[in-house]
């Protein structure tokens, strides 16, 4: 039973998030005892909670740190969370014109393999390399 509660509040978290409804998706993400759910997944419960900051226009400093928490919690994991959290920050640094910083990211997205989606973050973060050494 336990199991299939976080698998309904992830999906409500998803959903809320896919609609666009970042507020909602927040507060059942972070509400009381919702982080014990994610025991063996916090770097999904990080990188979430990254996603929906930034969507709600956080400051960089905070989104990346949450990013930062899903990129060490899960770099030995094959789940996609840890090299999309370090795409991510080095998009942001990318856009903050802090390029150096952005392809130390990039280049960590690529050091990582063997997970989900591993072709097309793969590809975005050589794309942004590119794009941070020219």
């Amino acid at each position: 039973l336990h199991r299939v509660d976080r698998r309904q509040r992830q999906m409500c978290i998803r959903d809320s998030y896919d609609g666009g409804y970042y507020e909602k998706a927040q507060l059942e993400l972070t509400s009381e005892n919702k982080l014990s759910d994610y025991a063996g997944f916090f770097d999904e419960y990080y990188y979430r909670l990254a996603r929906i900051e930034s969507k709600l226009k956080y400051l960089d400093e905070q989104v990346i740190a949450q990013y930062q928490k899903a990129f060490d919690l899960g770099k030995k994991s094959k789940n996609y969370y840890a090299p999309m959290s370090a795409l991510q920050i080095g998009l942001i640094y990318e856009k903050k014109e802090k390029l150096n910083q952005a392809k130390i990211y990039f280049e960590k997205c690529l050091s990582l393999s063997d997970f989900d989606y591993e072709r097309g973050i793969h590809q975005k973060a050589k794309v942004g390399l590119v794009r941070v050494t020219n």
